[in-house]
C-alpha cells in the first residue's frame, strides 16, 4: 500500500480505506468510445482478500457513532473538492466517455449540488424521522420515541451513462453517506480512471475531516464476479445500483439468496411513454416533433428517462409529427459513438429484435462513425401483440404508434411500469388529461405534463423511481432528498427516560 495522493494522474489502483491498492486479478483498461483504443493506466481486479478488507474497514467506520454535523462537514468537503478539481476530472472523463466537456461540466455541477443538498439535510437531521408519543395510560399507552439509525455498509454500483452524477461519487453515494452509511463503491470498468480520481478526492475529504478511512472505498473489476461477491458479502447491508434490467435483477436475486437477505435499490430499464393529445398535435405539432427528437436523441439515447414510445393521435396532425420525426432521423449527420462496446452490442441486438417484428417500418440515420439513430413505426395492434416493441432499447431509438383515442387506456394498461409517463395536451383537454394522468400515476414514478422526461431535477420533491421493472424498490427514489431514506432504518424506544437513551437519540 502507498499513501494516497490527489495531485497525480490515475495509476490503475483501487482505493481501500484510505490507501491505494493494486488489484492482482484480471487486468483491463478503459477504451475510447468508437475506436476501442485503450486509454489510461491498466487496472487490476481486486482480490477477495482486498474486498474483505474494504468491507471490514467500512464496518469499523459504521460502528462509530458519528455526529450528524461531522457527516455534513464530510459531504460539504467532498463537494468543494470536486468543484475545485474540475480541470483534473473533466478531461479524464471525456477521454473515457466522449461525452464532451460541455455535458460533463453540467454533470459535475449536478454532482456537486447533490453533495451540498445532502450536506444540508445531514446537518439539519431533516430525514431522521423523529416522532414522540407521550405516555398515556401506563399499561396500554407507554411513551414511545421513534427515530432512525443508519442501515449499515452500502455497496454502490457505478453507472456508465453518468460517470459523475451516478458514478462512484453519484447520488447513491451521497445519499448513503448522508444517511450515516459507509460506502464500498464498485467502479464501472468503462470509466476506471475517472472513478479513481474521484475516489481520491472523496478519500482526501474523509482524511481531512478526521473520520475513519473506511467510510469510502473504491474497488475495480473487469467482469462481474467481484460485484456478485460484494452483494453476497455478509458485511454489506444494502446495495444501490443504476443500470440494466438484467444487471439489477441479477443483483436483486443474489441478495435474496443470502442467509440474511438485504435490500437492493436498483434503478433499471424504462420505456417512458409519451402521449400526444389531438389538440396538442394540431396546435403545436412541429414543436412537439422538435422536443421529442431532442429528448430521445439526447446523449445518444443513453438516459434512463429516454422516451422510448410515442403514442400519436391517429389523425393528420399525428401523421405530420411522425413524418417530421422520420425526417429528423434520416437526415441526421453521423453522431457520437455509444459509451462502450457493451452498450453498442445491446443497442444493436435490441434494435434487431424490434426490426424483426412483422409489420414495422424502421427508419435509420445515415451510416457514419457514430451510432445510427432510428425511428420505428408500428401499428397499435402490433405493439400490443409483440412484447419487443414494449421493452426499452437503450440507445437512440424510439417507437411511434398511431392510436385511436378510444384505445389509449388499453394501450397504457398493456405497458410495463416505467420511471416516467408524459402527457401533452391543450388547456381545453383537461378532462382527457385527468383520466390518463390517473392511469399513468398507478404505474410510473413521475407524471409529466407538457415537458419531456429527460432531465431530472435534483430537489426535495423529486421521485426518480417506479414499480418493477423500473426499479426493485418502488417506495423509494434514487434522486432527490428522499434518496437518503433508503439508508436509514426506523427504531422505536419505549418507556425510556432521557438519561437512559443513547447519546445520539434526540431528546424531548
Amino acid at each position: 500500500m502507498t499513501d494516497l495522493s490527489t495531485d497525480t494522474a490515475p495509476t490503475g489502483c483501487s482505493i481501500i480505506a484510505g490507501a491505494e491498492v493494486r488489484g492482482p486479478g484480471a487486468a483491463f483498461q478503459a477504451r475510447v468510445p468508437g475506436s476501442g483504443e485503450p486509454t489510461g493506466p491498466t487496472f487490476g481486479t481486486v482480490s477477495s482478500d482486498q474486498l474483505d478488507e474494504a468491507v471490514r474497514a467500512a464496518r469499523e467506520a459504521a460502528a462509530d457513532v458519528i455526529d450528524p454535523l461531522a457527516v455534513s462537514t464530510l459531504l460539504g468537503a467532498i463537494a468543494d473538492r470536486l468543484e475545485q478539481a474540475g480541470e483534473q476530472i473533466l478531461p479524464l472523463a471525456d477521454a473515457e466517455t466522449a461525452l464532451g466537456t460541455t455535458r460533463l461540466t453540467g454533470e459535475l455541477a449536478r454532482t456537486v449540488g447533490q453533495f451540498r443538498m445532502m450536506a444540508r439535510a445531514a446537518g439539519e437531521a431533516t430525514r431522521r424521522d423523529h416522532v414522540i408519543d407521550p405516555e398515556g395510560d401506563a399499561l396500554t399507552e407507554p411513551a414511545l420515541l421513534r427515530t432512525t439509525v443508519p442501515l449499515g455498509v452500502v455497496a454502490v454500483f457505478a453507472a456508465s451513462n453518468f460517470p459523475l452524477a451516478f458514478g462512484v461519487a453519484g447520488t447513491d453515494t451521497s445519499a448513503a453517506l448522508a444517511g450515516g452509511c459507509p460506502v464500498v463503491a464498485k467502479a464501472h470498468p468503462a470509466q476506471p480512471g475517472t472513478a479513481e480520481m474521484v475516489g481520491r478526492i472523496m478519500t482526501s475529504a474523509v482524511a481531512d475531516v478526521g473520520l475513519h478511512p473506511g467510510w469510502i472505498s473504491i474497488v475495480h473489476e473487469q467482469g462481474h464476479e467481484l460485484g456478485a461477491a460484494l452483494v453476497q458479502h455478509q458485511g454489506v447491508d444494502a446495495v444501490a445500483f443504476t443500470g440494466s434490467l438484467r444487471g439489477g435483477r441479477a443483483l436483486f436475486d443474489l441478495a435474496a439468496q443470502r442467509p440474511r437477505p438485504i435490500p437492493v435499490y436498483a434503478e433499471m430499464g424504462s420505456l417512458n411513454p409519451v402521449v400526444i393529445s389531438p389538440g396538442a398535435a394540431a396546435a403545436r405539432g412541429q414543436a412537439l416533433a422538435d422536443g421529442i427528437a431532442g429528448s430521445f436523441l439526447l446523449g445518444e439515447g443513453q438516459f434512463c428517462t429516454k422516451p422510448g414510445l410515442i403514442l400519436l393521435p391517429a389523425d393528420d396532425a399525428g401523421a405530420a409529427i411522425r413524418r417530421s420525426l422520420i425526417g429528423k432521423v434520416t437526415e441526421r449527420s453521423p453522431a457520437h459513438p455509444l459509451l462502450y462496446d457493451g452498450i453498442t452490442r445491446g443497442f444493436g441486438a435490441g434494435l434487431d429484435a424490434v426490426s424483426d417484428v412483422p409489420g414495422v417500418a424502421v427508419h435509420r440515420s445515415p451510416a457514419g462513425d457514430g451510432s445510427r439513430a432510428a425511428v420505428v413505426v408500428a401499428p397499435v395492434d402490433t405493439l400490443l401483440e409483440h412484447r419487443a416493441l414494449r421493452e426499452e432499447v437503450f440507445g437512440p431509438v424510439t417507437v411511434l404508434v398511431d392510436v385511436d383515442q378510444a384505445q389509449l387506456p388499453a394501450v397504457l394498461d398493456a405497458l410495463d411500469p416505467s420511471l416516467t409517463g408524459t402527457l401533452h395536451f391543450e388547456p381545453d383537454e383537461a378532462t382527457w388529461a385527468t383520466g390518463l394522468a390517473d392511469r399513468l400515476a398507478r404505474k410510473v414514478g413521475r407524471v409529466i405534463a407538457g415537458g419531456f422526461p429527460t432531465g431530472v431535477r435534483v430537489s426535495p420533491a423529486q421521485h426518480h423511481g417506479g414499480p418493477y421493472p423500473a426499479t426493485t424498490a418502488p417506495l423509494h427514489t434514487s434522486v432527490g432528498l428522499a434518496a437518503i431514506d433508503r439508508f436509514r432504518r426506523p427504531v422505536a424506544f419505549q418507556s425510556f427516560d432521557d438519561a437512559a437513551l443513547p447519546n445520539w437519540v434526540p431528546r424531548g
